[in-house]
């Protein structure tokens, strides 16, 4: 199957994975449907007040990440978002310095990162003499990873207790996650509800250097909230923009008039361009 194809059934997909319930309203569904073709990457440092040195969990994140897909979000799967590769990138931006967001965001394929901490520690007198109790303090941020735009803000506590330490900790580090992620999935939702998906397919690209020429000049149109690569192989490329306030028509337009590109529109439909780069 060629690349072009390939993208036209991924977007069949994703139109068909996220067309309305008969629960949802007509601005629910086009928020769940903007949201649903975003990649989210959960970046949050989690620790607790009476942990070993190096001591290291993630039960708060993936907390997180499992809210957003039960609502029927994209997320950047654990093993993928820990790879060496984004090691130095990933602290940066988990320690609160952005600079490297849009690095991090590319590298993991994501548009949207949520970024945060989730302090625990034990609390002295639980009123039970067998049982051992954590407190969990969340606080966490989705940012567009391009533009550090803020997009959603998620501030919960939880507790968790069980007969031994760490059973305590990861309940209320889970909980708290838990808490965060459906206050951020109602968050993002009335968030995109202006955006526009848009998929882009690029034909006559030489290399990956025209394809971020390209990318570049789509991101500089009006109305175009952000661009991302999905993939670039034998000369064609995929790439998901998000729109507000403008149509596909807008942005073809705004494409072939672009002077830092040479590019002709083959095809415009409400969802998908087809280009070709000159």
């Amino acid at each position: 199957m060629s690349p072009i194809l390939s993208a036209l059934c991924a977007g069949a997909l994703l139109s068909a994975l996220f067309l309305p319930s008969s629960a949802e309203t007509g601005a629910e569904a086009r928020a769940r449907a903007a949201a649903g073709s975003a990649r989210i990457a959960v970046v949050l440092k989690e620790s607790s007040a009476d942990g070993a040195k190096g001591e290291s969990f993630s039960y708060a994140a993936d907390a997180v990440s499992r809210a957003f897909k039960e609502a029927g979000l994209s997320v950047v799967e654990r093993s993928a978002l820990m790879a060496v590769e984004t090691a130095e990138l990933r602290k940066q931006v988990a320690a609160g310095d952005l600079s490297g967001a849009a690095s991090l965001g590319k590298r993991l394929d994501a548009e949207i990162l949520v970024v945060g901490t989730a302090e625990g520690a034990p609390v002295a007198d639980t009123g039970y003499e067998t049982l051992v109790s954590h407190r969990v303090a969340l606080v966490a941020k989705a940012y567009r990873a391009e533009s550090q735009e803020v997009l959603a803000t998620a501030e919960v506590a939880a507790s968790g207790m069980d007969a031994t330490r760490r059973p305590a900790l990861m309940k209320a580090f889970t909980k708290a996650g838990k808490k965060a992620g459906e206050q951020l999935v109602q968050a993002l939702l009335a968030a995109l509800d202006g955006d526009a998906p848009v998929t882009i397919l690029l034909s006559g690209a030489s290399n990956m250097r025209a394809v971020d020429r390209v990318r570049a000049a789509i991101a500089g149109v009006p109305g175009v909230a952000a661009v991302h690569l999905r993939f670039f192989v034998a000369g064609s490329a995929r790439l998901d923009a998000r729109l507000k306030g403008i149509s596909t028509k807008e942005l073809a337009k705004g494409i072939e008039d672009s002077t830092a590109i040479h590019a002709t529109i083959d095809r415009v439909t409400e969802e998908a361009l087809e280009v070709t780069v000159k």
